[in-house]
């Protein structure tokens, strides 16, 4: 098996349409094929999945794929990637990702540097709900932000010197939710910096659609990170009372609001490209205070 330097890892479960495309698009890249692997985790899928890749790896022949035997969840899916592979540089993309042409190779550049690197997402334009999603739960890692030190990531663009993930020992294997950041976390209480860097896009195209749905999911992702944002308060400078969920409950449209304008007002070009998106961006995050209130009440991880 060829020792690459960098690991591309992908971590799957029934979305073999969606990798496929991201497959295709990964075989494009402006880096050369010798200098990077391709590792698909498939979490127990049975929708076709292994043998979309088997057929894609006649023609691709720096990719790899490797089945656990059930289902497990995407952290333990992404602790076999890292130990199937022995690359000194991981960047993971999410299955319903599409990167851009020059991703591989911006990539490396920023992990050369950093110890953890966030990714930009960009976001299809042509469907209005998509668009609304990506901006209320990605808009810290938009590409019209600027580089700089960040406490989050998004899991959908990310790489990590393998000695990074080393020494902070992986993601934790039972989190079913948000393991991502988790993850990066546990990283900064460690003193370990997280780069953004704008140049190395991937374009989130999720299945999800519709209004209900992505609204369900602002909620149900705000239950669970909620947990974490009380766990690492201090290191996130939180005050006690934005953790009450009196308070959240009462004042969540205000928070709402107040959050929405931040987001637009800190970055022109998406106040100047998508002001019809605001009244969407601030409901979902009336849903992130509403899902975020149920977690606290409910005092575990859902």
């Amino acid at each position: 098996m060829t020792q690459h330097r960098t690991e591309v890892i992908i971590c799957t479960y029934n979305r073999a349409e969606c990798l496929a495309r991201l497959l295709s698009a990964l075989g494009e890249q402006t880096a050369p094929s010798s200098s990077y692997g391709i590792l698909v985790v498939d979490d127990g899928s049975t929708d076709g999945t292994e043998s979309l890749c088997r057929k894609i790896a006649q023609a691709i022949p720096n990719l790899r794929y490797e089945r656990a035997q059930r289902n497990q969840g995407l952290a333990k899916s992404r602790n076999l990637g890292i130990a199937m592979s022995k690359a000194p540089l991981l960047a993971f993309i999410d299955d319903d990702c599409i990167p851009a042409r020059d991703w591989v190779e911006r990539m490396v550049e920023a992990l050369d540097k950093h110890p953890i690197v966030a990714g930009a997402i960009e976001s299809p334009t042509e469907d209005f709900w998509k668009l609304c999603h990506n901006i209320g739960q990605f808009h810290p890692f938009l590409n019209s932000k600027k580089a700089r030190k960040t406490r989050f990531i998004a899991g959908a663009n990310m790489g990590f010197q393998r000695r990074t993930l080393e020494a902070i020992r992986g993601f934790e294997p039972e989190r079913r939710m948000a393991e991502d950041m988790e993850c990066v976390l546990r990283a900064g209480r460690a003193g370990i910096d997280v780069a953004f860097r704008p140049e190395a896009v991937v374009r989130h195209d999720p299945p999800r659609t519709g209004c209900r749905e992505i609204l369900a999911y602002a909620a149900h992702h705000a239950q669970t990170t909620i947990h974490l944002r009380r766990d690492y308060r201090e290191e996130l400078e939180l005050p006690a009372l934005a953790l009450s969920p009196a308070f959240l409950l009462f004042f969540s449209p205000i928070i709402a609001v107040l959050t929405t304008c931040r987001i637009f007002f800190s970055d022109p070009v998406l106040l100047r490209r998508h002001p019809e998106t605001f009244p969407v961006v601030c409901a979902l995050k009336l849903a992130w205070c509403l899902g975020a209130c149920r977690g606290l009440l409910s005092r575990k991880e859902s």
